[in-house]
């Protein structure tokens, strides 16, 4: 078995997941900017590539089903330090969140003065979208349709900080009931804004965790992970499977690899994530009218996505980075 570095004691950066979160976001932004403005891209084999894209979010999910318990190892997390640990998790993230929501909503209100068919602007959708709700209250849709993935990660937060007691707990059966549970649930919905189906994405995670902490054996651990995988397989696809096996891969074999140009993509990846749609997708949609030869096509998608770095970077210089150092400030 390879050594960890990343798993001493008190150490939770794992350099290359900053990697991964970079190549995550702009693999999404990608995917969006090809396939989202209709009629644009019209060359099939170039379509089809990008719609793989799309996997981008999964690798999301594995990485936060990574880092979280790493943290929560390293910090002795007790359920007693439930509220500090999702209070830390709102401030690192809701700030950045609630100023692109603004964003969407001045350019769904903008979008509304110019088309018809566009979703009018309510209060009380937006006040669902503080609480991640939407999925949970029929007809109601995203402002944004990139947020369904901030939902899903919400809802792990919430469901890791009580589970995660009985995982890290070194009685077998105690686990074992978590396990099954997950196997379980993730059979009751297939709306992609719930955690449910996404569970056994996270739990290959998870695991991978307790077994580099010595809390698991190592034949618990390929019982467990081999039943995620088919599972994630079964529910959501061969994609997604290797989108898992892949992270997982790169974590444990290449845990400090990270170029600077890749670390500082991934610094602002979640800024470019939240940003992306409304800003370089509103780009694109407004210069595909105009420029329509195949190289400015090529130029005016990457016009949108260096825009979208920009704005990005903006983002987290004023509101992203001193968000992380007051979270950084909480102590679970």
């Amino acid at each position: 078995m390879v050594e960890i570095k990343f798993m001493q004691k008190q150490r939770t950066y794992i350099p290359v997941i900053t990697s991964l979160r970079g190549l995550a976001a702009t693999a999404i932004c990608f995917y969006h900017f090809v396939l989202g403005t209709s009629n644009y891209i019209e060359t099939e084999w170039i379509r089809n590539f990008f719609y793989y894209a799309q996997y981008g979010v999964p690798m999301f999910f594995v990485i936060s089903g990574v880092v979280l318990p790493v943290s929560l190892l390293n910090n002795n997390y007790q359920i007693s330090r439930l509220p500090k640990f999702i209070l830390k998790r709102l401030v690192r993230l809701e700030p950045p969140y609630l100023i692109s929501l603004i964003v969407a909503v001045l350019y769904l209100v903008f979008q509304g003065y110019h088309h018809s068919n566009i979703v009018a602007f309510s209060w009380s959708n937006f006040l669902l979208h503080l609480g991640y709700l939407i999925p949970f209250v029929e007809g109601e849709t995203w402002i944004n349709p990139i947020y369904w993935s901030l939902a899903v990660e919400f809802q792990y937060y919430l469901f890791l900080s009580v589970a995660f007691i009985a995982l890290k707990n070194k009685n077998f059966v105690i686990r074992l009931s978590v396990y099954v549970f997950v196997f379980g649930i993730s059979f009751i919905s297939d709306e992609k804004a719930l955690l449910w189906r996404w569970l056994p994405m996270f739990l290959v995670g998870i695991i991978y965790v307790l077994f580099q902490y010595k809390i698991i054996l190592l034949k618990e651990y390929v019982l467990v992970s081999f039943c995620s995988l088919f599972l994630v397989n079964y529910i959501l696809g061969i994609p997604n499977m290797v989108v898992v096996i892949f992270c997982i891969f790169v974590i444990h074999y290449y845990p400090s690899f990270n170029f600077k140009f890749s670390r500082r993509l991934g610094e602002i990846s979640y800024s470019l994530y939240l940003i992306h749609f409304v800003v370089g997708q509103a780009i694109i949609n407004f210069l595909s009218h105009t420029y329509r030869l195949p190289f400015q096509k090529f130029l005016v998608i990457l016009t949108g996505y260096f825009v979208s770095l920009f704005v990005a970077w903006i983002l987290y210089i004023v509101v992203e980075s001193p968000s992380k150092k007051v979270s950084s400030s909480i102590r679970y």
